[in-house]
């Protein structure tokens, strides 16, 4: 059951806070001479707890700090529509892996730890069993399966109804103040991704292939994006919280170059803006910061010796590294 007093509560967060890995530590890591030598550091600050493991075992580490995360939230979360909408990515991203298997197209190592719903019961949906899968993921199940059937899945349309499905009821679930605000933020980042992507396809003059609706910047407002002219884009966004990472989108992409600095940024612009308010201390925000936190954290760990692993040189590792804890 989870506990209640928030103070209690956000005075353990702060405790945790000491043990995260701070991009300073990460930049070590990158700089480091090989993998061995990196792995070793990530292990001083006690990441993937006791046992003898080597560089090689990294994804088990990182999934096993996952989980002692999502265990950390099951038990001290005094709010179950926090908890709700943390673990309901888990169980869309289950149920998508659950029917990709079902028709031939997936892998049972894709699967993430339960969230709300067991494997059993999703997987049980799948084949047509009784089972107790709620209505929000029932749906997109169903819808999915249909395109299977009538042999017209592809894996964009099968990912956009899980993920479209997924953040919906993010939207309905997730606490009003920053933690829906931080839902909203990667909406958008994902369609402003979307439409940028799309700039110079004869077949992405409309950006509603992968739009996922809820976040602030409308439909109307990506097609100016996809549109390519800079200055309109410019003019549209002017006052936008995004057109920083706009203004980095199409720099990169108008000059032919790979998106990853505004990857990147796309995917740290959460945790920036939660940051901003780091120093709060009321309610829930401290537990959805430090979640914040460890989430990207497990994202530097596998760039970083992803990257090490495969001989990539250290500027190049440390242009990937996400927003994380700075101490």
């Amino acid at each position: 059951m989870a506990i209640k007093d928030t103070s209690f509560i956000n005075g353990i967060v702060k405790s945790r806070e000491k043990y995260l890995i701070t991009g300073e530590k990460f930049a070590r890591m990158a700089d480091s001479v090989s993998a061995d030598e990196a792995f070793s550091l990530l292990r001083e600050n006690g990441f993937g707890g006791e046992g003898e493991f080597c560089c090689a075992d990294y994804e088990k580490l990182i999934n096993g700090e996952r989980q002692k995360l999502e265990n950390f939230i099951r038990e001290y979360c005094p709010e179950k529509r926090f908890a709700d909408c943390v673990f309901s990515e888990n169980d869309f991203f289950n149920a998508e892996c659950a029917l990709r298997l079902h028709y031939g197209a997936g892998d049972k190592a894709m699967f993430k730890t339960e969230g709300n719903v067991l494997l059993s019961e999703l997987t049980a949906y799948v084949k047509g069993e009784k089972s107790s899968v709620p209505s929000h993921i029932s749906k997109a199940i169903d819808e999915a399966k249909k395109l299977f059937d009538e042999n017209e899945a592809t894996g964009f349309k099968v990912g956009m109804i899980f993920l479209r499905a997924y953040y919906a009821y993010a939207l309905k679930t997730a606490v009003k103040g920053a933690q829906k605000d931080g839902v909203v933020y990667e909406i958008d980042c994902k369609n402003i991704s979307t439409a940028v992507r799309q700039i110079g396809r004869e077949s992405g003059k409309n950006a509603d292939n992968g739009y996922i609706d809820g976040g602030k910047i409308d439909l109307r407002d990506l097609e100016v994006i996809t549109s390519g002219d800079e200055n309109a884009v410019l003019k549209k966004f002017s006052s936008s919280e995004y057109l920083p990472l706009i203004k980095l989108a199409l720099k990169e992409k108008l000059s032919g170059k790979p998106l990853v600095e505004f990857e990147r940024e796309c995917e740290s612009f959460t945790l920036k803006k939660l940051k901003e308010r780091r120093f709060e201390t009321e309610g829930l925000f401290p537990l959805l910061l430090y979640y914040n936190y460890k989430i990207n954290e497990l994202k530097n760990v596998r760039i970083v010796l992803v990257g090490k692993i495969s001989g990539a040189d250290k500027e190049v590792i440390r242009t990937r590294l996400r927003e994380c804890y700075a101490g």
